[in-house]
């Protein structure tokens, strides 16, 4: 007997997939399949949490890049220093944070206009702009406030993540994220300065 050779109608296709599920859920919801035992409700909002992390990460690092450059004076090079030390600290954030929603599925917000319309601290603090201080005292002032608001939304995502045994999200919240953050609100607090720097409009 003569072995016939194996024929099939079916379409192969060539694109890579996760376990052939790479599909995504709806052309609204950008959450992707994944096997790794969370339902796509529990990725979805922890990827919401971190997202909501990663755009005022994003809006702080701008922060840090900006306004020691427009000081000047006895403290602007430690403040300078300081600041810059912070920047590259929160870049690292939103590295960690983006690594963290694709890893679930998800999609990070990366536009300029959803970082603009998202956030929570990019708004008037005390009626001022973090952008358009100009002395030291209020800079760390908005800085610290600005960096309680985001601890805040840090701790309810740890909540949550906790209770839907979502362990890696969970952790790295807890061990990366809430400890930068509560460990550049801590130098803020100890580099407080009284007198404020000698300042001037460009």
């Amino acid at each position: 007997m003569q072995l016939q050779p194996y024929t099939s109608n079916a379409k192969i296709n060539t694109q890579p997939s996760s376990y052939g599920y790479g599909q995504k859920i709806s052309s609204i919801d950008p959450l992707q399949y994944l096997p790794i035992d969370l339902t796509p409700d529990i990725r979805r909002e922890s990827c919401n949490y971190l997202n909501q992390v990663l755009v005022n990460s994003t809006v702080l690092y701008d922060f840090y890049k900006s306004p020691p450059w427009l000081m000047c004076g006895n403290a602007f090079h430690p403040l300078h220093l300081l600041m810059a030390r912070h920047a590259k600290e929160q870049l690292k954030l939103i590295d960690l944070l983006k690594g963290q929603i694709h890893f679930l599925g998800g999609e990070a917000i990366d536009n300029s206009y959803y970082l603009a319309e998202n956030n929570q601290i990019n708004y008037p603090i005390n009626g001022v702009k973090i952008n358009d201080i100009k002395d030291a005292p209020s800079l760390l002032s908005s800085l610290l406030e600005a960096h309680e608001i985001v601890i805040t939304i840090i701790r309810q995502a740890i909540t949550v993540t906790e209770a839907n045994r979502d362990i890696e999200t969970n952790d790295l919240l807890r061990s990366k994220i809430l400890h930068t953050y509560e460990l550049q609100a801590w130098f803020l607090e100890e580099c407080w300065i009284d007198e404020p720097l000698v300042s001037f409009s460009l």
